[in-house]
Parts: structure tokens; sequence; C-alpha cells
């Protein structure tokens, strides 16, 4: 009968497995039943140097984190001082297409066909404690909403897991293990009234934590 691979693929079994090792492959009759002499010590030290690198991958995902969402909290503060601005600067009568066109304020109108819509996902981030916030568009207002589908990166089946009146969205999941994170990818599919429409949009990847 064949056996599983003894090296765990999951981090947080990784870490532990290698600090077992560790301690356990210098000890005198463990070396010398398998035949490792002084050599034991290599595989000490290949131990640690998991034990390290998977740490240290846990530190730099977390900064990763704190910087991008640093960041998208600017871009959105940004991007509603520009909203609110255009908004008011379109009221003015000398506001003009040609004027607007020329800022890039001129929005491009889609003509809207329920069988061909391609679902559009703008952003997804993750927010910590399994919380996403979903940006998505609805067609100028030709959708009532859209439903929001995830699975876990790797899987096949997708799951609905919400129904999005407004956008953005935001989505109280739950991590499969409570501090590890994981990584989701993320799709949307327009509704109008109570039937879904056109096509699903492309799929995002998020790092859960």
């Amino acid at each position: 009968m064949a056996r599983e691979d003894y090296i765990p693929s999951d981090e947080d079994t990784l870490s532990t497995w290698a600090g077992v090792l560790k301690v356990e492959s210098v000890k005198t009759a463990n070396a010398n039943a398998m035949g490792w002499g002084s050599g034991a010590s290599n595989v000490e030290a290949a131990a640690q140097q998991i034990e390290d690198a998977v740490a240290a991958k846990k530190a730099s995902r977390q900064a990763w984190l704190a910087e991008n969402a640093a960041q998208d909290t600017i871009i959105a503060s940004a991007e509603g001082v520009i909203r609110t601005m255009v908004g008011q600067g379109k009221k003015e009568p000398t506001a003009t297409e040609a004027i607007q066109k020329a800022l890039g304020v001129w929005g491009t109108e889609v003509e809207f066909d329920p069988a061909t819509y391609k679902a559009e996902l703008r952003k997804v981030e993750a927010t910590g404690g399994g919380v996403l916030q979903v940006k998505f568009a609805k067609a100028s207002g030709a959708l009532t909403g859209a439903n929001l589908y995830i699975r876990k990166t790797g899987e096949a089946a997708w799951t609905m897991v919400a129904v999005m009146l407004r956008s953005p969205f935001v989505y109280h999941g739950t991590l499969t293990t409570p501090g590890v994170p994981e990584s989701l990818e993320v799709r949307v599919r327009g509704f109008v009234g109570n039937d879904e429409v056109g096509l699903v949009s492309d799929a995002q990847t998020v790092l859960v934590n």
C-alpha cells in the first residue's frame, strides 16, 4: 500500500513537523538508527531552515496585506474626492461634453443586452477576519444587482454566497482555519429582478486573512 508523502504541504503543519524533526534528528539513538552519524546536524539545520522560511513567509504576507490595504484606502479616498468634485462640476452649465471628455470624466454609453452582458467585477479586497469588500458594476443601473460566487483556489466548484444590491458590498466570510490565510477566487454574475442574466465575470484571486 502506498504511503502519503511524509513532508506536509500545509505551512502550519510543515513548521510543526520540522520542529519535531529538528529535535529528534540529533538524538544519538535516532541518528545512529538512520545511519546519519554526524550528518544528523545537516537534517537539523534543514529543519530549522524550514521553520524560519515558513515564519518569514507569514510575516511578509501580513506586511503585504497591511501595505496593500493602506494603499487601497488612499486610492478610495482620492477617488471619493474626485467623484465629489466632478459631480459638482457636471452641474455647471459651462461643463460641456467637450470639456468633460478632455478631463476624462465623460462616461462612455454602453447599450445593455441582458443576453450578452458580461458582469464586471471591479475589485475585491480582503480587510481581515475573512471579510471581503467587493466592488462591481451595475451596467449604469440596468442591473438589479449581482450574485457573489467564491471557491478556494484549486477547487472546481463555485458556491454562491451572497446577493449584492449595492457596490461596494461587504461579505463576512469565515476562514477554514482561523488565523491561517487562504487563497480564494471570486467572481460575480448580474441579475435583473430575480433572474441572472448574461455572462459571469472574470475571476479575481484574493488572499484572505
